[in-house]
């Protein structure tokens, strides 16, 4: 049996000749690696080889199907988001793309997507499209929710906190700190994707053929 339970020990009292005592737990872990489960199934099916569905053995730990399904699941699911994302010719903000350039896939925008991936990566990957993202302040502060938060729970109920002394000066400094602040952003991925023209040829959209797996 490969799952073993846990159990919570309990000290015998000061001088007393009885020995300890142990009560189960709802937890168990697997023998071989020690990671912890909530069931004894899944702590029996932690290490033990694993068939997917399509009757390949499984060699990766955790996964519960084989690389080549788990490729053709996300394949499916990009043709599935490709398919309802709104197309666009041009796009003036930053891209997405995964698995290229040095930022996790982000890029500042297409031309920035142009220089750091190379023409053989494009033409031997058959890029047609980046998706597009939005861009999103890291940090905005409301002076209201700031003043809020300190006068909870000791100022009385229906307190006006507009009548501290110095509000105004805090609401300007809080609005002078989100406006310099404002293109300090992460990215996050819009409904959109922009089409590429690369290399010189006419503006079409992906083919069947980029979103199935490669036998």
């Amino acid at each position: 049996m490969n799952a073993k339970q846990l159990f919570e020990s309990f000290p015998p009292a000061p001088n007393s000749e009885e020995s300890a005592t142990f009560k189960p737990l709802n937890r168990w872990f697997c023998g071989k690696c020690r990671l912890l489960y909530h069931s004894t199934e899944t702590a029996e099916q932690c290490c033990k080889n694993k068939i997917c569905s399509c009757g390949v053995e499984i060699t990766e730990q955790y996964y519960t199907t084989c690389k080549t399904c788990r490729r053709i699941q996300e394949c499916q699911k990009e043709k599935e988001t490709f398919e309802k994302a709104q197309k666009v010719e041009t796009w003036d903000g930053p891209v997405f793309l995964d698995g290229f350039g040095y930022n996790e896939g982000y890029f500042d925008s297409i031309s920035d997507f142009y220089d750091q991936v190379s023409d053989e990566e494009i033409v031997e990957n058959d890029i047609k499209y980046v998706w597009c993202c939005d861009e999103l302040p890291v940090c905005v502060l409301n002076t209201e929710d700031i003043v809020n938060s300190y006068c909870e729970d000791n100022a009385y109920e229906g307190f006006d906190t507009e009548i501290l002394h110095g509000y105004k000066e805090l609401n300007d400094a809080v609005e002078a700190f989100n406006e310099k602040n404002k293109n300090v952003c992460y990215y996050s991925q819009n409904p959109k994707v922009a089409l590429l023209v690369y290399p010189q040829e006419p503006l079409q959209e992906p083919s069947q053929e980029m979103f199935e797996l490669e036998q």
